[in-house]
């Protein structure tokens, strides 16, 4: 019973790390990584940051259900790939954090 019950343990803990790498990775997703650490180290305070200019960019490709339809879906693949690791690099060179990305919207 003392082998069952260890193995049960070893099950439970194993879940845990599972679960806690995939939250990790849903935040790093959302939020900037100095924020998830505050998150998780600074629980019940509240977190504040104060900036004196922000600029928020969303880009949306004007007709794009249109032109994905219109082109191989390696040529659509191969225009958001080029388009958005530009952003990507811009985003690295001015040290901007980067939103999201979908189908053909990005943010910034």
């Amino acid at each position: 019973l003392a082998r069952i019950s260890t193995q049960l343990k070893v099950r439970d803990l194993l879940r845990i790390e599972v679960e806690s790498a995939s939250s990790d990775a849903l935040l790093e997703r959302m939020l900037p990584k100095h924020l998830i650490g505050d998150l998780k180290y600074n629980q019940g305070k509240m977190i504040v940051e104060e900036h004196e200019e922000v600029t928020i960019l969303f880009s949306d490709i004007v007709q794009y259900t249109a032109l994905a339809a219109s082109i191989k879906t390696e040529e659509l693949i191969m225009m958001l790939n080029t388009m958005f690791s530009g952003f990507d690099e811009l985003c690295d060179k001015h040290q901007c954090y980067k939103v999201e990305t979908i189908g053909d919207a990005y943010m910034v």
